[in-house]
């Protein structure tokens, strides 16, 4: 990787729109391994059910890139401040 910062930001759409902003670095591991197959489980699981996990990621064959943010800097706000 060229240059490894990485810098983003999420919020909700609602008044008072609070919201958090990450700095930092970033690495990227590619492989087509059971390591990685194991850790794109391991992060699926976070966000859909325990049963769906090893079918959804057997459709993601070609998808073997994990990218982990190093936060610097983490700088959140919310209403008064």
């Amino acid at each position: 990787m060229r240059d490894p910062r990485v810098a983003f930001s999420v919020q909700t759409i609602e008044a008072p729109y609070p919201a958090v902003m990450i700095r930092g670095h970033a690495t990227i591991a590619t492989a087509d391994d059971n390591a990685t197959v194991e850790e794109a489980k391991a992060i699926t699981r976070r966000y859909i059910a325990p049963e769906d996990v090893e079918d959804y990621v057997a459709e993601w064959t070609d998808l073997r890139t994990i990218v982990t943010v190093v936060p610097d800097r983490i700088v959140s706000w919310s209403a008064g401040g």
